[in-house]
């Protein structure tokens, strides 16, 4: 649990919060190491295995959640949406391209991950049948 959000803090440069969370890590993991080599056997083995397990799942379901950083979409459409969605106030870069079906529309929009969802759900309201691709990335002047 306290991994995913540290490799998280890590992507988006936050360096004192994943420091100090690496440092929890490094405590917990030789507690419950020595824990488990003390009490070597196939219940302590197992409890510790899981431990990791639901850590893990735990982790990862709180950093959805909390959904730090940024997001890259790109929107690939034949529908002129760019305007509609600065209307909505995103912030849209439109560059015009040639695809398979003829021409397209290639939005770029850099958007809080938070907001994702919502970005998504208007984008297909206004054309279903728009790709939509994401990427995780980090803002060297953020300005959003």
């Amino acid at each position: 649990m306290i991994s995913t959000l540290r490799a998280i803090l890590i992507t988006n440069k936050n360096v004192f919060i994943s420091s100090f969370l690496t440092f929890l890590i490094s405590i917990v993991w030789i507690l419950s190491s020595t824990i488990t080599i003390i009490n070597i056997n196939v219940y302590s083995i197992l409890a510790f295995s899981m431990g990791s397990v639901f850590g893990c799942i735990i982790g990862n379901f709180i950093e959805e959640k909390i959904a730090l950083g940024n997001i890259l979409l790109i929107c690939i459409t034949s529908s002129p949406i760019d305007q509609l969605l600065r209307n909505n106030k995103y912030i849209v870069t439109s560059i015009n391209s040639n695809g398979i079906n003829g021409l397209n529309n290639v939005l770029l929009i850099v958007i809080k991950r938070n907001k994702l969802k919502k970005l998504i759900k208007d984008i297909l309201y206004y054309d279903n049948k728009a790709i939509i691709l994401n990427e995780f990335i980090s803002i060297n002047k953020n300005r959003l």
